[in-house]
């Protein structure tokens, strides 16, 4: 699939010219939106999106392609809306079916969420993002064969229908949905204890390409049997070598260089981790823990209060061990930061056994 953003200038070229019907400028904005949507410039996404709506209002692809600008930028009223406008004007579209159960499972409805997926399957079956959807959902409801199966008729389809739109991961980044399933389904072995054929699955993706996607997950399965794999090291070394501005790299390379006792260069990768992703949260909190061990409570203490600034849920996993170290003795988890919790947070950044 050719580089979405190299779409941009000749659509804003065709734009700035004279004579575009209505029709001609809408698509030119839906493509140039989606040129923006997949190199991450969300916000110009959006304005082309909106443009582009105001001109075709029934064009059901505007809708889905700014819900997901909506989803990306942080869960709204405007994610559900558009959403809802897709499903009314083509309530029988497998994309529009498989979005429909994306926000019914974001919204909490599980159940809803799968039977719109299978409707989803039943009007395309090569609608590849509906296959992996329904995966991971049976798997995070505990049905791992119903999940593999999915996976396994993902993995099926032929090669242009899996790779018809591309795939556009969690962080936005293109990739290649082959790879992905591989992943995934590598990970659904993992999951299940198939241990040889996860192996075979991760040993596919990264041979595919050598993304660092791929490599990363290649390593965490191989640090399951081995924290201080040299194998796992060397594919995560790899992996940022590809993509050194890959913050879930150099996380994983940071947490296996931790494991080997590595802490300068352990220090290093969660410091590019989080230049990569500010508001990393379990990044920052590693990181503080390396200022520690180096002693330096400030910054250690300021990493994590930045981490739980990032996510709230920090505290939550936090707690155990500041309980388990006496430095948080109420029973009841911190609201806010107050003394008493910032006394416990800087006395575990003095800790090395505070984790």
């Amino acid at each position: 699939m050719a580089d979405a953003s190299s779409v941009i200038d000749p659509c804003t070229a065709l734009l700035k010219g004279p004579g575009l019907s209505k029709e001609r400028r809408a698509d030119a904005l839906l493509i140039r939106g989606r040129g923006y949507h997949r190199s991450k410039r969300l916000e110009l996404a959006a304005q082309d999106y909106a443009a582009a709506s105001e001109l075709t209002p029934k064009n059901v692809e505007i809708w889905m392609s700014w819900s997901n600008v909506h989803l990306r930028l942080g869960p709204d009223q405007g994610y559900v809306d558009k959403v809802e406008r897709a499903a009314k004007l083509e309530p029988n579209n497998a994309r529009v079916l498989r979005t429909l159960g994306a926000l019914y499972w974001n919204l909490g409805n599980r159940n809803g969420a799968i039977e719109l997926y299978g409707k989803a399957l039943r009007a395309d079956p090569n609608e590849a993002y509906t296959w992996i959807f329904r995966s991971r959902a049976y798997s995070a409801m505990g049905k791992h064969a119903e999940a593999i199966a999915d996976a396994d008729a993902l993995l099926a389809l032929p090669p242009a229908a899996l790779n018809r739109d591309g795939y556009l991961d969690q962080h936005g980044d293109v990739r290649d949905f082959t790879v992905a399933a591989l992943i995934h389904r590598g990970e659904l072995f993992q999951t299940v204890g198939q241990m040889d054929r996860a192996a075979k699955d991760f040993d596919a993706a990264v041979n595919a390409g050598r993304s660092a996607p791929a490599l990363v997950a290649r390593a965490y399965f191989r640090m399951e049997t081995n924290d201080a794999s040299p194998e796992a090291l060397a594919d995560l070394e790899e992996a940022t070598r590809t993509e050194p501005a890959n913050a879930s790299a150099q996380f994983a390379l940071g947490m296996s260089l931790t494991h080997s006792k590595m802490f300068d260069r352990a220090f290093t990768a969660f410091d590019h981790a989080v230049a990569a992703r500010p508001g990393f949260s379990v990044a920052l909190k590693m990181r503080a823990r390396m200022h520690r061990h180096f002693q330096r409570t400030d910054e250690a203490v300021e990493d994590f209060v930045a981490a739980i600034e990032a996510d709230p849920r920090v505290v939550t996993t936090s707690l155990p061990a500041l309980r388990h170290a006496g430095y948080w003795t109420s029973a009841q988890a911190p609201t806010s930061f107050t003394p008493e919790f910032q006394d416990a947070i800087r006395a575990c950044m003095l800790d090395t056994t505070c984790n």
